[in-house]
């Protein structure tokens, strides 16, 4: 008797222990995929923070000498994968010995409203004392057009949509802007914007945006623009107002 009833208690107690709860299994295994995760994105954004420099100061110079045989060079470069911050500066692209392109520096501040947007969107774009140098050739061509046309040509048909981009505080300080005329008769004949401000509150491709610009250009006889009002790329649309002033009556009595 005393053995029977012994058997009966034991095959009594093994379904209790086949339904233990397990609460606390689910838990762990779901703060073990969430930490997962974790480690995944900033695993991901850490290799940002070293790849687009390296984009910008190794293979971006290599690319442009390989389909070009212009020369790119940027002094530095960082990326901030938490506030989107990207920072280069010392930019240069020159055509043999002659300049096509400086920057002192380049800071782009993107937006985590990109996916919301559904637009890639900036918060502000600032380039610092930037010089575009152009030059005519004895023979007649633009170096420009020639650095472009030395870029490779996409083969897929052409998109009538415009791509959606949403550039917040757009911001240009001390450039300039020079032409050369080499040809003969012309007697290296130059023409200079310097200094040259630029700001645009908002550029947006996104359908019946706009937004507010101002500009102010000095050319190299002393002659100042300045123009502001708004503008627009979906549809292409601007207005605004242009002054100058300071004109040098030398070159105001033919244009009357």
């Amino acid at each position: 008797m005393t053995s029977s009833s012994s058997i009966a208690v034991a095959t009594s107690a093994e379904p209790a222990l086949m339904h233990t709860p397990k609460g606390p299994t689910w838990r762990r295994r779901l703060l073990k995929t969430a930490l997962t995760l974790v480690v995944l994105v900033a695993v991901l954004l850490g290799s940002l923070a070293w790849l687009l420099p390296y984009i910008i100061t190794t293979a971006a110079p290599n690319w442009v000498k390989e389909k070009t045989g212009r020369n790119l060079n940027v002094g530095e470069a960082s990326f901030n994968p938490f506030t989107l911050r990207l920072n280069a500066n010392r930019v240069a692209l020159n055509d043999a010995n002659n300049p096509l392109l400086k920057l002192a520096a380049v800071e782009i501040k993107g937006s985590w409203a990109t996916l919301t947007n559904v637009a890639w969107t900036t918060d502000h774009i600032t380039l610092t004392q930037p010089e575009i140098s152009a030059r005519i050739n004895r023979d007649g061509s633009l170096d420009w057009v020639r650095f472009l046309d030395a870029l490779p040509k996409s083969t897929e048909p052409r998109s009538d949509n415009m791509p959606r981009v949403l550039l917040h505080n757009l911001s240009i300080t001390n450039a300039a802007v020079r032409l050369t005329d080499e040809r003969v008769g012309a007697a290296e004949k130059r023409l200079e914007l310097t200094p040259l401000t630029f700001k645009l509150d908002k550029l947006s491709t996104l359908p019946q945006d706009r937004g507010d610009y101002a500009l102010q250009a000095t050319l190299n006889d002393q002659t100042r623009v300045q123009s502001a009002g708004r503008v627009g790329l979906n549809p292409i649309e601007s207005s605004g107002q242009l002054a100058i002033s300071q004109l040098p009556l030398t070159r105001a009595l033919p244009i009357a």
